[in-house]
């Protein structure tokens, strides 16, 4: 069963990377525009605290205009950086400088603070609404929303990500909400929570 569950997990991220991919750059830019529509809804789940966002890697849709409607907002942002397994949250602003990460990734300089989020925004490849997430498969995402018991979860996805049912592992973790170019989705709501 598990291996059918890893395999079925290759195909899914194959399958969705492609996806992802063959979108023109005017379309990734009207996605980009369109997720930021959601900020105050995000601020006001924040509760006025902490945001973690992400820097685009490999084709995923930019939080970056959302990232800024947030901190017009007043929302204090931080970005995560790898460390060994794990992720830490560092304090950061729209044109603070970055550095290459471990993956190739975009991350905040070494020295920036350090400090834990209230609401971490997660990327993905593939969702359901239930709110499993399919990702790269490294479960960094996975580990600290386990580690933080996070209250709030947004995965940030273009539309187009949306599957019927994301393959599941007893590690995975659902995420609260998922945002999209179209809509904003309350996954409790879906899973019956």
């Amino acid at each position: 069963m598990a291996g059918s569950i890893v395999e079925a997990k290759k195909a899914l991220r194959q399958a969705m990377l492609q996806r992802r991919a063959a979108q023109p750059e005017e379309t990734r830019h009207a996605a980009a525009l369109a997720l930021a529509s959601h900020a105050a809804t995000i601020a006001e789940r924040a509760a006025g605290g902490v945001v973690s966002g992400f820097t685009a890697f490999r084709d995923e849709i930019d939080p970056l205009p959302l990232m800024s409607a947030l901190a017009s907002l007043g929302i204090a942002l931080t970005l995560p950086r790898v460390a060994g397994k794990h992720l830490t949250f560092h304090v950061w602003q729209p044109g603070d400088p970055l550095v290459r990460g471990r993956y190739g990734q975009p991350e905040p300089v070494p020295d920036a603070p350090e400090r834990r989020p209230d609401l971490m925004m997660v990327p993905l490849l593939a969702f359901d609404r239930r709110g499993h997430r399919l990702g790269y498969g490294g479960g960094f995402f996975d580990r600290v929303i386990a580690d933080y018991h996070f209250p709030m979860t947004v995965g940030l996805a273009y539309a187009l990500q949306e599957v019927e049912a994301v393959p599941v592992e007893a590690h995975d973790q659902p995420l609260g909400n998922i945002a999209t170019d179209r809509e904003l989705i309350d996954c409790t709501a879906a899973s019956g929570d």
